[in-house]
């Protein structure tokens, strides 16, 4: 069975969110939800080198696996990419908050550089953190080639329609890999 690795927001309420997200994946994908040190700890934000540290052991051994990221998931993922500490198949990214990355000092457009992975984007309309025409515009500025943006109903950051966004999610993992054919 595929395995599927879930990171979700920086916020600890994000984790009964992405604890949803894990029950519409288990039975399709063998699941694992990383859980941010900061949450046990009181910190306000993700430590992203030390969550890289932390994922590293908890996937060693993982050849074969997507990953499915909200919010600072995404940009935990694009920094485990561009240091060759992850290396997902697939990945899906769900509200990417790249002006947020930014105001905490991490490189986004450093990961957003050399980010080869095959990604589906999944962003609302008018997300507050960064609306779908927004992201658009940034990833067509990057080392992206023919980004794969999916714009869903909404305006807040909470991509409440679970539904809809595994549906999108669902159906990009289970399409053929350009770079295999």
């Amino acid at each position: 069975m595929k395995k599927l690795l879930l990171l979700s927001g920086n916020d600890v309420s994000n984790e009964l969110w992405i604890d949803r997200i894990a029950e519409k994946f288990s039975g399709a994908y063998e699941v694992h939800v990383h859980r941010y040190t900061h949450w046990r700890t009181g910190e306000q934000y993700i430590n992203l080198e030390s969550e890289l540290k932390i994922l590293q052991e908890e996937i060693r051994g993982w050849e074969d696996y997507f990953i499915f990221a909200k919010s600072a998931g995404t940009i935990l993922t694009m920094k485990g990419v561009h240091e060759k500490t992850l290396a997902p198949q697939k990945a899906v990214f769900v509200g990417c908050p790249f002006p947020w990355g930014r105001e905490r000092g991490f490189q986004v457009d450093q990961y957003l550089s050399d980010f080869s992975t095959s990604t589906r984007f999944i962003q609302q309309e008018n997300d507050f953190l960064l609306s779908a025409a927004a992201l658009k515009s940034e990833l067509e500025t990057s080392a992206i080639d023919k980004p794969d943006i999916i714009t869903i109903p909404g305006d807040s950051h909470e991509y409440e329609d679970i539904d809809l966004v595994i549906k999108h999610a669902q159906n990009f993992f289970q399409e053929p890999d350009d770079k295999t054919l």
